[in-house]
């Protein structure tokens, strides 16, 4: 059984007109306020938790993401096979749904999950959102970035370019996900979260802020994002558990 607790919160931020971000974990509701903070406790077999980001300059965005997220968790995946077999559904759904809806072509999302079992965990990801694990106050990324080669943005000067989504085409394009995959059992911290973050605060203020307490750190990581413009929608998810 994992007991695990987790936060998480999302901010349209102070430039967009809508939220394209999305998120959500098994067994818990992924519906909150602009900025609210949503907790639970959770006692599950498996945990997932999912976020996604909706492609900016694209149709529809927020349905993207939405569907992206719902795909994943529905799916229930329990092992490395099964998540990375998830990612691959969701792309199919936002395929299927612009077929459907001509007015959704082209919608498109980056996606990143986390899936805790009882022999450790398994990350996926596609585009440049992102699983950190923090140990000792020092996040440690666990996903890889769909950019192009060579340094990554500055914060605050984003680079808007990925390499690969779901969606975010015409024609149907696969994806091939980034995995990880550990065995480390024991009580362990990780941070969810989309570029909105990482694009404009640096990894040395995340791991300061991420040492406080929860309920605090979150709103905190989001005023720091703020505070650098916020120039995209930021959604920020942590999950403490014992495997």
């Amino acid at each position: 059984m994992i007991r695990a607790h987790v936060w998480a919160t999302s901010h349209t931020g102070l430039v967009r007109k809508r939220n394209e971000d999305s998120w959500g974990v098994t067994e818990m509701p992924g519906a909150a306020e602009d900025g609210e903070i949503v907790s639970a406790d959770l006692a599950e077999d498996w945990v997932v938790a999912v976020v996604a980001d909706g492609l900016g300059g694209h149709p529809c965005g927020d349905l993207a993401s939405r569907l992206a997220v719902a795909a994943v968790l529905d799916a229930k995946p329990r092992t490395a096979d099964e998540l990375a077999g998830a990612v691959h559904g969701a792309n199919d759904a936002l395929y299927a749904r612009m077929a459907d809806e001509p007015e959704t072509r082209g919608m498109g999302t980056t996606l990143a999950a986390l899936l805790v079992h009882p022999g450790g965990v398994v990350v996926a990801n596609v585009g440049d959102s992102a699983v950190f694990e923090l140990i000792d106050g020092r996040p440690r990324q666990l996903t890889v970035d769909d950019i192009p080669p060579g340094p990554k943005s500055l914060p605050g000067v984003p680079s808007g370019v990925v390499t690969q989504t779901l969606g975010g085409s015409g024609p149907f394009t696969p994806v091939r996900p980034h995995l990880h995959l550990d065995e480390v059992r024991g009580d362990r911290w990780f941070l969810l979260c989309t570029d909105g973050l990482t694009n404009f605060v640096p990894l040395s203020d995340i791991a300061r802020l991420t040492t406080v307490l929860c309920d605090e750190s979150l709103p905190a990581l989001v005023s720091s994002a703020l505070d650098a413009g916020g120039l995209d929608n930021v959604t920020v998810l942590l999950l403490h558990c014992e495997i």
